[in-house]
């Protein structure tokens, strides 16, 4: 699915002092951040999502 939209695999990232937690006001997890092509937070997203869920939403981000 990545390489539809030419992103690089993301390696996984533990953040032992909650940095990330407090930055993006973490409710549980898990817990995604989609940001668009710049870098900016346009939705945070908490529990699994389906295949089909995140596909939609990176399209609509990605457009």
């Amino acid at each position: 699915m990545l390489a539809r939209w030419k992103v690089p695999s993301i390696p996984g990232y533990r953040d032992a002092k909650d940095a990330l937690y407090e930055a993006f006001a973490v409710e549980g997890v898990p817990f995604s951040v989609l940001t668009d092509r710049k870098g900016k937070v346009v939705r945070t997203f908490l529990g699994l999502m389906s295949k089909e869920e995140l596909t939609r939403e990176l399209d609509k981000v990605l457009r």
